[in-house]
């Protein structure tokens, strides 16, 4: 089975380009060289206005009162953003399915900074948005995905939470997974979801894995640490930023101009 990578990501860039590498374990799938800054969709001050409103912590606002100018329902019952502001250029990639003990890495070769006696003002660095995966077929059918996955569910599910949800003390947030893309990673010491990648800045070299497992018969980027009797006793989610790029974004099309693009090459 053929699935779909996806890379989204913002670059800020400074002196040189810096070099992005995408491995399946220790395959290489491409090797991107960063020569120009990758902004979002939109001037910065909507930027600044929706995050000001819309960060990580004050998602809940959406999830309460659901303003038809921020969030919408795909006949699909799935909830996206529609003024989230996308980055401006979304990486795909088509790729064999990979072994669920395996790994999805990125590496950055990024030293790009004015660094001079022990004072630094400026750099380049990464922002990483997105990283999924999912089988090519549901990527280019939505309706074949709602058919034959029906518990895949909306973030802001109305439905009250199921009994076998597993909540740390103290801690009222429902317990759930992303898919396809999850940055959340699971605390085992404290039995609780704490923040990952996803919107963190790291400038200068670095790398970052992704563990895979199965679920439900498909390879897939799982929560850090998390195991599979965990997942069973968590809702699984549609993503609502994947969502978003993938209806505004139009990234199939994306992906068709690139094939397109790839197969008129010499």
């Amino acid at each position: 089975m053929k699935y779909i990578l996806g890379l989204a990501f913002l670059f800020e860039y400074y002196k040189r380009p810096a070099t992005l590498r995408i491995f399946v374990d220790d395959m290489l799938i491409d090797e991107l060289s960063l020569t120009e800054s990758i902004g979002r969709i939109g001037d910065e001050v909507e930027v600044e206005e929706w995050f000001s409103k819309f960060d990580r912590k004050n998602f809940q606002y959406i999830r309460d009162h659901h303003p038809k100018e921020y969030a919408r329902v795909t006949k699909n019952n799935w909830h996206y953003w529609t003024n989230f502001p996308v980055v401006d250029k979304v990486f795909l990639f088509e790729i064999d399915q990979p072994l669920p003990d395996k790994k999805i890495r990125i590496e950055v070769i990024n030293d790009n900074t004015n660094y001079n006696n022990g004072f630094m003002t400026k750099n380049s660095f990464v922002v990483v948005e997105q990283v999924f995966l999912i089988p090519k077929k549901y990527f280019m059918d939505l309706d074949l995905l709602a058919e034959d996955c029906p518990d895949l569910q909306r973030w802001d599910n109305d439905e009250p939470y199921s009994s076998n949800m597993l909540l740390a003390e103290g801690d009222n947030t429902p317990y759930n997974w992303h898919w396809p893309a999850h940055f959340n990673e699971f605390d085992v010491e404290n039995n609780r979801w704490v923040p990952g990648l996803r919107g963190i800045t790291k400038g200068g070299s670095w790398e970052h894995s992704f563990d895979l497992a199965d679920y439900k018969g498909m390879t897939v980027i799982k929560p850090r640490n998390s195991t599979a009797q965990l997942l069973e006793q968590c809702y699984w989610i549609m993503d609502p930023i994947f969502l978003t790029y993938h209806v505004r974004g139009n990234l199939i099309n994306k992906f068709n101009e690139d094939q397109r693009s790839n197969n008129t090459k010499d």
